[in-house]
């Protein structure tokens, strides 16, 4: 009997979510994955940071050796415990959204603008600091799904334990767990393509920002950075708010955890018993979101992706449960709920929007928050 225990960690607004795999009555796992580690509200980051560290070094429940961390995308709240966790824990494989320069160039600038003025210079240096913490993993990159998928299309299976440099966006990653048990983890990575050219060429029409982006060759987050500690972050601001209205969440990785050959019948056996038995569906697999933004290109992509989502009775709610994030196709069957966000969030997450559709589609919304209370723990026998 193989025992599954899944984590959502009491981090507030970030997203810090933990999977692991026991054989009988065993203590140890012996398969972890980590879903993002990270926390913060807009307020001075170090106190996150704090926060964040601190629930990695005491909590018991987390792994020594974590086999894969899926990284959905790499804004502060979503990454900012990762430095710490890989120095505690071993951690085999990084799977990661692939990002070309502009959408590198483009996450900087937001991580930047949303800082709100806060250590301003940690997230200057922080994001190149970063890159070089994961250069020497093993690290996986999901390639962008194309904008359009054939009427055929299907996703290619590929061992989790083999993989290559990259991986196709919806590729389904296996491990094989004793003779029958396959667990299987779905990626699907949206492009961002389009709202990172619109950002490079306000950029390059700026009389303050042209002279770096008009000109090849050099590093261009580098020079980005000293021309903030110049003063030019308020500049940088209104160009952001000009291009995007200040939201801009587009871009984030999810991936769905879920047993081989479940979800294709609702069952009862790993069933969350507050759902009414009429609208029970199995809570063993998951959703994991991130700050997955649908759009008119992307839901669609996404539900093609994961054509059996009706029946995936777990799903993390993206971006905390805002109402940007929100699309009716994602809760239209009933399902449990989680939104990682603040008891008194600073974005004023979840928004009720959110909450009222997932509500009135008979879901349950489970809201972890900052407190040790909130943290969630589901157990499933395989």
């Amino acid at each position: 009997m193989i025992r599954l225990e899944r984590i959502f960690y009491p981090v507030g607004h970030g997203a810090f979510y933990v999977e692991r795999f026991y054989v009988d009555n065993a203590t140890s796992p012996f398969y972890s994955v980590v879903f993002d580690c990270g926390c913060y509200n807009g307020t001075p980051l170090s106190t996150y940071q704090k926060r964040i560290n601190s629930i990695i070094d005491n909590d018991a429940s987390l792994p020594d050796t974590i086999d894969v961390l899926f990284i959905s995308h790499f804004h502060t709240d979503h990454i900012n415990g990762i430095k710490h966790l890989l120095s505690i824990c071993d951690v085999k494989t990084i799977v990661v959204p692939q990002l070309s320069e502009l959408e590198r160039i483009d996450l900087y600038i937001n991580e930047l603008v949303q800082a709100d003025g806060f250590d301003i210079e940690s997230l200057i240096d922080g994001f190149t600091e970063f890159e070089d913490e994961l250069s020497n993993k093993n690290i996986i990159q999901v390639e962008v799904c194309p904008e359009s998928l054939s009427e055929d299309w299907h996703p290619d299976s590929v061992s989790i334990d083999n993989l290559q440099n990259t991986v196709p966006s919806g590729a389904i990653l296996q491990k094989q767990f004793g003779e029958k048990c396959i667990w299987t983890y779905t990626p699907f990575n949206p492009s961002i393509a389009s709202r990172a050219s619109k950002l490079h060429y306000a950029l390059c029409q700026s009389k303050v920002f042209g002279t770096i982006f008009n000109t090849t060759g050099n590093n261009k987050i580098e020079e980005l950075g000293k021309m903030i500690r110049n003063g030019h972050l308020k500049e940088l601001k209104e160009l952001f708010k000009q291009v995007f209205n200040n939201r801009h969440n587009e871009y984030s990785m999810t991936v769905l955890s879920s047993l081989g050959d479940c979800c294709h019948q609702p069952c009862e056996k790993a069933c969350h018993k507050a759902i009414p038995a009429q609208n029970r569906y199995c809570t063993l697999n998951c959703l994991y979101m991130g700050d997955f933004q649908p759009d008119k290109v992307n839901l669609p992509l996404l539900l093609k992706t994961y054509d059996n989502l009706q029946y995936v009775g777990l799903l993390q709610v993206p971006h905390h449960g805002s109402e940007h994030n929100y699309a009716t196709e994602l809760f239209q069957s009933p399902r449990i709920c989680i939104v990682s966000a603040d008891t008194d969030d600073h974005y004023s997450h979840p928004d009720k929007k959110t909450l009222d559709g997932i509500v009135g589609n008979k879901g349950i919304v489970i809201l972890v928050t900052e407190t040790d209370a909130s943290k969630q723990r589901f157990i499933y026998h395989l």
